[in-house]
Protein backbone atom coordinates (compact mmCIF):
# COMPACT_ATOMS: atom_id res chain seq x y z
CA UNK A 1 0.00 0.00 0.00
CA UNK A 2 1.17 3.29 -0.87
CA UNK A 3 0.50 7.01 -0.17
CA UNK A 4 -3.29 7.72 -0.75
CA UNK A 5 -3.99 10.65 -3.38
CA UNK A 6 -7.32 12.02 -3.03
CA UNK A 7 -8.57 14.08 -6.52
CA UNK A 8 -10.89 16.41 -6.88
CA UNK A 9 -13.90 14.29 -7.67
CA UNK A 10 -12.76 12.54 -4.17
CA UNK A 11 -14.70 13.49 -0.85
CA UNK A 12 -13.10 13.84 2.61
CA UNK A 13 -16.27 13.61 5.28
CA UNK A 14 -16.15 15.50 8.58
CA UNK A 15 -19.00 14.90 11.42
CA UNK A 16 -19.91 17.65 13.89
CA UNK A 17 -22.36 16.75 16.21
CA UNK A 18 -24.83 14.89 14.18
CA UNK A 19 -24.16 16.55 10.79
CA UNK A 20 -21.88 15.44 8.23
CA UNK A 21 -20.03 17.44 5.38
CA UNK A 22 -18.36 16.51 2.58
CA UNK A 23 -15.28 18.31 1.87
CA UNK A 24 -13.17 18.41 -1.24
CA UNK A 25 -9.72 18.68 -2.04
CA UNK A 26 -8.64 22.38 -2.44
CA UNK A 27 -6.71 22.80 -5.80
CA UNK A 28 -3.48 24.71 -6.23
CA UNK A 29 -5.60 27.82 -7.89
CA UNK A 30 -7.65 28.47 -4.10
CA UNK A 31 -4.68 27.24 -2.09
CA UNK A 32 -2.72 29.88 -3.61
CA UNK A 33 -5.89 32.49 -3.13
CA UNK A 34 -6.44 31.09 0.43
CA UNK A 35 -2.55 31.65 1.13
CA UNK A 36 -2.51 35.15 -0.51
CA UNK A 37 -5.60 36.41 1.83
CA UNK A 38 -4.02 34.98 4.71
CA UNK A 39 -0.34 35.81 4.32
CA UNK A 40 1.86 35.57 7.62
CA UNK A 41 4.87 38.05 8.04
CA UNK A 42 7.42 37.19 10.87
CA UNK A 43 4.24 35.08 12.64
CA UNK A 44 1.83 38.26 12.71
CA UNK A 45 -0.71 37.81 10.34
CA UNK A 46 -0.58 40.21 7.77
CA UNK A 47 -3.83 40.24 5.72
CA UNK A 48 -7.56 39.06 5.76
CA UNK A 49 -8.09 35.96 7.95
CA UNK A 50 -11.38 36.27 7.53
CA UNK A 51 -11.99 36.25 4.20
CA UNK A 52 -9.03 33.31 3.86
CA UNK A 53 -11.32 31.01 5.88
CA UNK A 54 -14.58 32.00 3.84
CA UNK A 55 -13.27 31.27 0.82
CA UNK A 56 -11.86 27.77 1.76
CA UNK A 57 -15.22 27.14 3.19
CA UNK A 58 -17.13 28.53 -0.04
CA UNK A 59 -14.24 26.31 -2.15
CA UNK A 60 -14.60 23.05 -0.04
CA UNK A 61 -17.81 22.38 0.42
CA UNK A 62 -19.44 20.07 -1.38
CA UNK A 63 -22.62 18.66 0.68
CA UNK A 64 -24.52 18.40 3.84
CA UNK A 65 -26.70 15.65 5.78
CA UNK A 66 -28.37 15.87 9.52
CA UNK A 67 -29.47 19.90 9.01
CA UNK A 68 -33.12 20.80 8.19
CA UNK A 69 -34.55 24.24 7.32
CA UNK A 70 -37.42 25.65 9.60
CA UNK A 71 -39.70 23.56 7.85
CA UNK A 72 -38.38 20.74 8.44
CA UNK A 73 -37.16 19.48 4.97
CA UNK A 74 -33.82 18.40 4.31
CA UNK A 75 -31.44 21.29 4.03
CA UNK A 76 -29.52 21.27 0.29
CA UNK A 77 -26.44 23.13 -0.16
CA UNK A 78 -26.61 25.60 -3.07
CA UNK A 79 -23.51 26.60 -5.96
CA UNK A 80 -23.09 29.35 -7.56
CA UNK A 81 -21.88 29.50 -11.47
CA UNK A 82 -18.18 29.13 -10.51
CA UNK A 83 -19.12 25.96 -8.44
CA UNK A 84 -18.39 27.40 -5.22
CA UNK A 85 -21.43 27.40 -2.26
CA UNK A 86 -23.26 30.49 -2.53
CA UNK A 87 -23.05 33.80 -0.10
CA UNK A 88 -26.51 32.79 1.23
CA UNK A 89 -25.37 28.94 2.11
CA UNK A 90 -22.39 30.47 3.89
CA UNK A 91 -24.36 32.55 6.12
CA UNK A 92 -26.70 29.67 6.92
CA UNK A 93 -23.75 27.43 8.22
CA UNK A 94 -22.04 30.41 9.99
CA UNK A 95 -25.43 31.15 11.56
CA UNK A 96 -25.61 27.69 13.02
CA UNK A 97 -23.51 26.98 16.48
CA UNK A 98 -20.87 25.17 15.47
CA UNK A 99 -20.42 27.66 12.65
CA UNK A 100 -16.53 28.14 13.97
CA UNK A 101 -15.65 24.68 13.82
CA UNK A 102 -17.18 24.20 10.23
CA UNK A 103 -14.93 27.33 9.34
CA UNK A 104 -12.07 25.31 10.95
CA UNK A 105 -12.62 22.31 9.12
CA UNK A 106 -12.41 23.85 5.61
CA UNK A 107 -9.24 25.60 6.49
CA UNK A 108 -7.87 22.64 7.14
CA UNK A 109 -7.99 21.75 3.63
CA UNK A 110 -5.12 24.26 2.75
CA UNK A 111 -2.23 22.22 3.86
CA UNK A 112 -3.86 19.04 2.22
CA UNK A 113 -6.30 16.14 3.63
CA UNK A 114 -5.32 16.36 7.33
CA UNK A 115 -5.25 12.85 9.38
CA UNK A 116 -7.05 15.08 12.11
CA UNK A 117 -8.81 18.51 12.53
CA UNK A 118 -7.16 21.02 14.15
CA UNK A 119 -7.58 24.90 15.39
CA UNK A 120 -5.09 26.52 13.41
CA UNK A 121 -4.57 29.35 15.81
CA UNK A 122 -3.73 26.49 18.85
CA UNK A 123 -2.94 24.12 16.92
CA UNK A 124 -4.67 21.73 19.24
CA UNK A 125 -6.98 18.75 17.60
CA UNK A 126 -10.76 20.09 17.63
CA UNK A 127 -13.20 18.73 20.05
CA UNK A 128 -16.60 17.41 18.78
CA UNK A 129 -14.46 16.96 14.85
CA UNK A 130 -14.59 13.30 13.60
CA UNK A 131 -12.62 13.00 10.11
CA UNK A 132 -13.37 10.35 7.76
CA UNK A 133 -12.22 10.03 4.20
CA UNK A 134 -14.50 8.51 1.25
CA UNK A 135 -13.11 7.21 -1.71
CA UNK A 136 -15.16 7.50 -5.27
CA UNK A 137 -16.70 4.41 -6.38
CA UNK A 138 -14.43 2.69 -8.74
CA UNK A 139 -15.99 1.12 -11.70
CA UNK A 140 -13.65 -0.86 -14.69
CA UNK A 141 -14.28 -0.35 -18.14
CA UNK A 142 -15.10 -2.35 -20.20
Amino acid sequence: MGIKVLRDCDRVTITIGEVEFDLKPLNYWQKNEIMDLAEMEGGEVKSNTRKATIFAMKSSIRDVRGLEDLHGNPYKVEFNEAGDLTDECVTDLLNLEMGGKILFACYNMVHGIPTEIVNPTTGKPLDGVILKIKAPVVTEKK
